[in-house]
């Protein structure tokens, strides 16, 4: 089976959620390829050069800025296509594209498909963007008869859409295969936009508990006078609430007398102002920014923490969490998971059962869990093993992976009947 997956950028470090599908994929013997906006970062997880997977990437030709420029390049975009194919590529320079089909973009979007020496039976896109142009495309007929299947994330449902507005999804409610929400939170809203409730999924992210086995011994430091080592993994961005966590640390130490060492993995816009908050706060001999890590450096923050940290809030333009992997994650180790009360959050991290929640934006909320963790060992134990088997039971990588290839043959079946 052939499976085209149209992303944003590849490789990139903090979409781990992406490569270990395409690489399950492979593992199970599907044929995958990417076909990606831009090419990503060079720094990147060891799988992509295990799997050879930039030999399996396709970028699409850069779009120029004006539109003059773009007219002149069509010519090149069409260089090499057979009649038919330079037809499906003309196709999507139509009024009913709006900006996108007039501006060139699908124009662009559509070469890499139509260069694929033979036609894929899947295209899986990864975030609404990328859905709404694949269902663009299938509409202008360059995707043959590929079934097309769209991942929703949490930016699908706030940014973007109070961006462009709910009539974004026309095309792609109309042209979708099968559209899978990560979370019932994502499912309940693409329904009450309008998304046909037959084509509306939940498929989770999951996490590998090959690679994230869970910790043996003491969760917590059995050291009273150890501090107690909170580990956080998230892009340095408003919505993953570093600064909340920051302003919760010093708390920790002026009001519970609790010394605690705060590592984060993860780089980002905000990285100079989480540096002047820690300065600030007096709190640079305890906080530690990693930058962008790979995945095996995480599993080994998460051996060495006594608890993670996921302090999530809504951003100022809306920009909201769907439900971190990285919460995954630290679950399967057998970490203790602090989170905030947000999104989907609590679909997996029920308070005082598989982990502590707090309010978002409470730095007090969050300082006093921390310490009640610390004053109470038993139940950091009873939060890690509950963790633990609420990851194993609904968010196992291995048979989300079965899954999602079983729906995607169905899917391409049923698109090649007659």
């Amino acid at each position: 089976m052939r499976v085209c997956y149209q992303v944003t950028a590849f490789p990139t470090l903090s979409e781990t959620f992406v490569l270990n599908q395409i690489t399950g994929l492979l593992d199970r013997g599907a044929d995958v390829h990417i076909v990606a906006r831009r090419a990503g970062q060079s720094q990147h997880h060891p799988d992509v050069d295990r799997y050879r997977l930039l030999e399996r990437c396709t970028t699409w030709p850069a779009v120029p800025a004006s539109k003059p420029t773009r007219l002149r390049n069509l010519p090149r975009l069409l260089a090499g296509l057979d009649a038919d194919r330079r037809r499906r590529l003309l196709n999507t320079i139509r009024p009913r594209f709006g900006t996108r089909g007039l501006g060139l973009e699908l124009a662009h979007a559509a070469r890499p498909f139509l260069l694929q020496p033979q036609p894929f039976d899947a295209v899986h896109c990864h975030f609404a963007p990328n859905g709404v142009v694949a269902a663009m495309l299938r509409h202008a007929g360059v995707l043959h008869n590929a079934a097309v299947a769209v991942t929703f994330h949490d930016y699908g449902l706030t940014t973007y859409l109070d961006k462009w507005g709910p009539r974004v999804y026309q095309h792609l409610f109309q042209h979708a295969d099968r559209i899978f929400a990560i979370t019932h939170q994502c499912r309940d809203r693409l329904i009450q936009l309008g998304a046909p409730e037959r084509l509306v999924t939940v498929h989770r992210m999951g996490v590998d508990l090959a690679r994230f086995p869970p910790r043996t011994g003491p969760v917590l430091n059995p050291d009273p006078h150890a501090p107690l080592r909170l580990f956080s993994v998230g892009r340095l961005v408003e919505k993953k609430g570093h600064t909340v966590a920051l302003e919760a640390l010093a708390r920790l130490r002026d009001e519970h007398h609790v010394d605690a060492r705060y590592v984060v993995a993860g780089d980002g816009p905000l990285r100079q102002d989480l540096e002047a908050a820690a300065r600030r706060l007096r709190l640079e001999d305890r906080v530690q920014l990693l930058g962008a890590v790979p995945q095996n450096r995480v599993a080994d923050e998460l051996e060495a923490c006594d608890a993670f940290l996921c302090p999530s809030v809504t951003a100022a333009d809306g920009d909201a969490e769907g439900l971190p992997v990285a919460i995954m994650e630290a679950m399967a180790r057998r970490v203790p998971v602090i989170a905030t009360d947000h999104a989907a959050i609590p679909e997996l991290v029920r308070h005082d059962d598989t982990g502590l929640l707090v309010p978002e934006r409470d730095p007090h909320a969050l300082a006093a869990a921390v310490a009640r963790l610390r004053a109470e060992p038993d139940l950091a134990e009873r939060l890690a093993h509950a963790g633990r088997e609420a990851v194993h039971q609904s968010f196992n990588l291995a048979s989300l992976n079965d899954a999602l290839l079983e729906e995607l043959r169905e899917l391409a079946a049923a698109r090649a009947k007659p």
